[in-house]
């Protein structure tokens, strides 16, 4: 460990190896993965130490599942940073919301807080529900549910305008649901409001 003054104070540099998960490139964590696919697992990997990195292990684990490891030789030169993308691909379950969690490790690396990271990945079908009002939206609301149990719903469309179309997209794992809508008034959709749920 080297130290440098700055401004009358001392303060501690690290010497040494010091490398870094930046970034996980792959899989989407905002986007509706379809269930039974196979996806890349790919990151962004940084030396951000004072010593070339000779060689270095990657590893991803989804939830408990066992975890992929894969070993590079390759080296990784001071102040350098790198895409790389596992050999093994993700194959993405059907059900929901899961954690991947990705890390890199190497031999003597002086700070371990930045290599690793966990991420939301959301694993199903895409479907949307489209709904155009009639003149009164503040009447509508609907609630979808699986098993009792309520995924999404709307209780107040008042700040809709008369007429006006507004869509929804969820990502649904595999199983069966209940799509309920309402009009508080109990005249139903009038003149040519519409809605539908697909995929």
């Amino acid at each position: 460990m080297s130290k440098v003054k700055n401004k009358g104070k001392t303060t501690d540099c690290p010497g040494g190896k010091d490398i870094a998960l930046t970034n996980v490139i792959s899989p989407s964590t905002t986007a509706c993965l379809e269930g039974g696919a196979e996806v890349d697992v790919s990151v962004n990997i940084a030396n951000k130490g004072t010593l070339t990195i000779s060689s270095y292990t990657l590893n991803y684990q989804l939830d408990n599942d066992t975890k992929v490891v894969q070993q590079i030789t390759e080296s990784l030169a001071i102040g350098k940073t790198i895409s790389f993308t596992f050999s093994e691909k993700l194959i993405l379950p059907f059900d929901g919301e899961h954690k991947l969690k990705i890390w890199v490790e190497t031999s003597g690396d002086l700070s371990v807080v930045n290599n690793e990271q966990e991420v939301p990945v959301y694993f199903g079908f895409p479907y949307q529900f489209k709904i155009t009002f009639d003149k009164y939206p503040e009447d509508i609301t609907w609630k979808l549910t699986k098993e009792g149990v309520t995924i999404d719903e709307v209780t107040d469309y008042s700040t809709e305008a008369d007429l006006s179309t507004t869509i929804h997209d969820f990502c649904l794992a595999k199983g069966c649901y209940n799509f309920e809508i309402n009009d508080a008034y109990k005249d139903g959709l009038l003149d040519s409001a519409t809605y539908s749920l697909q995929n």
